[in-house]
């Protein structure tokens, strides 16, 4: 109780007392008007705020999805032999990845079914050579390209990448028709990446 509200307490009991000796209906009467007073004047006090903080917390859960990206879509190849003999060249794509993964190539005609097939500037004509292209990168043996195989597999990669070393060769055979007229023999690989699900044994290997 601060010392101001002591000082009126005493102050209205004071004055009480002396009333006290003045007729006796006006005693009471002012007795129990400073009864009144003083809960007035001490009813704030039964009211204390609290001194209890409160604390909330959130729990956020986020989910981070296998990703695998590519650094290039596809590779041309637009080839003119000279003769018969075996022609190789070498591409290299960058994979990324938060996960196992593995990089496929699809030529992109379904009608040359992965041979080379004559371009004459605005589609393919109906020339094309006797054996297909075979393609590797440094994990893998060359095999001619085959849809779902994977030419290269791999682990998480971090920020920096993977850089995948990619060989294209293709044989070419005496029975093959030269090509003239400035046109080619062509070839559109369409690269594609994407995780690898691992299996039940190997999660909780």
């Amino acid at each position: 109780m601060s010392a101001n509200i002591l000082s009126r307490v005493r102050s209205i009991q004071g004055k009480s007392a002396l009333l006290r000796c003045g007729p006796k209906g006006a005693s009471r009467a002012i007795y129990s008007l400073a009864v009144v007073i003083i809960a007035i004047l001490l009813s704030p006090l039964a009211v204390q705020p609290s001194s209890c903080g409160s604390t909330a917390s959130t729990t956020i859960t986020a989910i981070v999805l296998p990703a695998v990206e590519v650094s290039r879509p596809s590779i041309i190849w637009d080839f003119t032999p000279t003769g018969p003999g075996t022609y190789s060249r070498t591409e290299s794509v960058l994979v990324k990845a938060n996960t196992d993964w593995r990089l496929l190539a699809v030529d992109s005609e379904p009608g040359t079914s992965g041979h080379l097939a004559e371009w004459t500037g605005a589609g393919y004509g109906p020339k094309r050579l006797k054996n297909p292209l075979r393609i590797a990168a440094a994990s893998k043996t060359s095999t001619p390209i085959l849809a779902e195989r994977p030419i290269e597999t791999g682990m998480q990669t971090g920020e920096e990448g993977k850089l995948v070393s990619i060989t294209l060769t293709q044989d070419v055979v005496p029975g093959d028709r030269p090509i003239s007229g400035g046109q080619a023999y062509r070839i559109v690989l369409n690269l594609k990446a994407e995780p690898v699900e691992k299996s039940s044994e190997e999660k909780n290997a």
